[in-house]
């Protein structure tokens, strides 16, 4: 036993030096202070919101962080309830399911507070402590969103404000057990996923860490967090339901996270988490806000947004008529294509009975498709992923993209454009794409109202980009010719001054769109700027100097006068 807790301790050492960050971290003690800094004066005005910022950023671009140095008892009862809860939860004879990777977890899941009996002691301190957590990090959230915009509604006709403490809460006890020996080579029991809750609270196990991963793709470690903290991570509701529509729900961003498969050293994996989340007919009390039921979010419906989700469908739901017709997807549509979407089909088929989906912690309603919608798998940019092995790596569609997931969409005519019913984009993601594919999104270029959607509004967007090319070296010529004289000699010398001076606003202005088309990663759209800025350039200025840049926004800012009257 020594032996596998010394390897365990070398694994994670050696992790955490291949990390270059750890999750953020901030002591019961500086939670409080910082929560209650208005009231206390315990930190200076500057110090408070210093601090503030600094959980800000955490909270926009790491989606989480931790709370240490809790309570002795708090840290006992986590320990005896690692030790203890394997056994307890099998005397109980509580559900066991087959993750991914092909390993073992036994859940206990309550709204109530009616724990285990062999577990109900420690369960009760633990829960305790996070309810005192709770309260400073609602202070805390309060202070960078704003008291008004965490309220919430129970239904929209219910004039009852509540706020973001009294949101109710769903306890859980999840135990992993080692895996089997016919099981896949999975590397993740849980691959890398966002809840549909609102916020995550969760017992760190630092023999098997939690990973959680930011914005920029970096995998967080946690394995400095000892049996003394919680972390808290953010799920989707969050901003996708509470703060949907306002300028603060960008503040907030939902933390994947994941669980590797256990290591032989690691038999068993024991953690006790608590889901802050909302009665299914929630709506935000923000005026501001859209009105969004919780269930949208929570049941991760198409039009409540886009935010990655750990939920598999294999089933298609249509409708015909009045008749609901269940139609089994094609091996080739399963979500990713791997041995964890096969593993948790057999998964779902295990725990879910009816139109419903193992998503997170439970069995939740499949979307329903209508008329001629069809179920499609798209990320957060509308961009097709993946749904074939064959596709993976050749860049014609997204994989490895952990919020990827499947939508209700109208199937694109295969005489479209391109895909009209997904959201257009005025920037590819990955990289040069061609335009004229059905299943590609549509470009917008510049404006709302500028989508080209069809080859006729294509072809004409792209000669307004050659013309666009042609008119920005027009204008360096024109600068240039009136700075040194050489048209409009009668003109005073405030009014050609002012004139340079329109003339420039004017070429910076049409340079920077000229680099917001190349932007937008089309190929036939950058080609044609090409083509514009070369035309202009060969009518207006092969014989001018040469400039110090080539930027269409910035080139030629420097006239010499000599060099004008020899060039001219």
């Amino acid at each position: 036993m020594r032996i596998q807790l010394l390897l365990t301790v070398i694994l994670n050492t050696i992790r955490l030096s291949a990390c270059d960050k750890q999750l953020y971290t901030i002591t019961k003690s500086e939670l409080r202070q910082l929560a209650t800094a208005d009231k206390s004066r315990q930190l200076t005005a500057k110090q408070a919101a210093d601090d503030v910022q600094k959980i800000k950023n955490v909270l926009k671009y790491e989606g989480g962080f931790a709370v240490t140095s809790l309570s002795a008892d708090y840290t006992a009862a986590v320990e005896q309830l690692k030790s203890a809860a394997a056994e307890c939860l099998d005397s109980y004879r509580y559900p066991e399911f087959r993750l991914p990777d092909g390993s073992i977890r036994t859940t206990w899941a309550s709204e109530s507070s009616e724990y285990p009996p062999c577990l109900a002691e420690a369960s009760s301190v633990i829960s305790s402590e996070f309810d005192r957590v709770f309260n400073d990090v609602t202070a805390i959230y309060e202070k960078v969103a704003g008291n008004a915009s965490l309220r919430w509604r129970p239904s929209a006709e219910d004039e009852d404000i509540k706020s973001f403490n009294q949101l109710p809460k769903k306890e859980h006890i999840h135990v992993y057990h080692g895996r089997i020996s016919d099981v896949s080579d999975g590397k993740y029991a849980a691959p890398f996923h966002t809840d549909n809750g609102v916020l995550l609270l969760i017992t760190p196990f630092q023999e098997h860490p939690l990973q959680v991963k930011t914005v920029g793709g970096q995998v967080l470690d946690t394995s400095h967090l000892g049996s003394g903290s919680v972390m808290l991570l953010n799920a989707r509701a969050l901003s996708d339901w509470l703060l949907r529509g306002t300028p603060e729900s960008r503040q907030f961003v939902a933390a994947p996270h994941a669980v590797q498969s256990l290591p032989s050293s690691v038999n068993l994996r024991t953690v006790y988490a608590r889901m802050m989340v909302a009665p299914l007919s929630a709506v935000p009390a923000n005026p501001s806000a859209d009105q969004v039921k919780f269930a949208k979010v929570f049941f991760h419906h198409p039009e409540a947004g886009n935010s990655a989700e750990m939920c598999t469908k294999d089933d298609d739901v249509t409708m015909s008529g009045d008749d609901v017709t269940h139609v089994r997807v094609p091996r080739s549509h399963a979500a990713h294509h791997s041995s964890d979407a096969e593993s948790y089909k057999s998964l779902k088929e295990e725990e879910c009975t009816g139109n419903t989906s193992y998503c997170w912690m439970g069995c939740l309603e499949v979307p329903t498709c209508i008329d001629q919608e069809i179920a499609v798998c798209t990320n957060t940019q509308n961009r097709n992923c993946c749904t074939d092995k064959a596709d993976e790596g050749t860049g014609r569609c997204a994989d490895m993209d952990q919020s990827c997931s499947w939508k209700c969409s109208n199937e694109p005519d295969n005489e479209d454009f391109c895909n009209t019913k997904l959201s257009p984009i005025d920037m590819y993601m990955s990289g040069f794409e061609t335009s004229g594919q059905t299943q590609k999104n549509c470009v917008l270029l510049f404006f709302r109202a500028w989508v080209l959607d069809t080859r006729v509004k294509f072809f004409f967007g792209c000669i307004g980009v050659i013309i666009l090319g042609v008119v920005v070296e027009g204008l360096l010529c024109l600068r240039r010719l009136i700075q040194s004289r050489k048209i409009l000699r009668v003109m005073s010398g405030p009014l050609r001054q002012g004139s340079i001076i329109v003339l420039f606003g004017m070429n910076i202005a049409l340079g920077y769109l000229a680099m917001l088309v190349a932007m937008t990663y089309s190929v036939e759209l950058f080609l044609c700027m090409v083509i514009g800025l070369v035309l202009g350039h060969a009518v207006f200025n092969t014989a001018a100097p040469v400039g110090e840049s080539v930027d269409p926004c910035c080139a030629s800012q420097v006239i010499g006068t000599s060099h004008d009257s020899g060039s001219e």
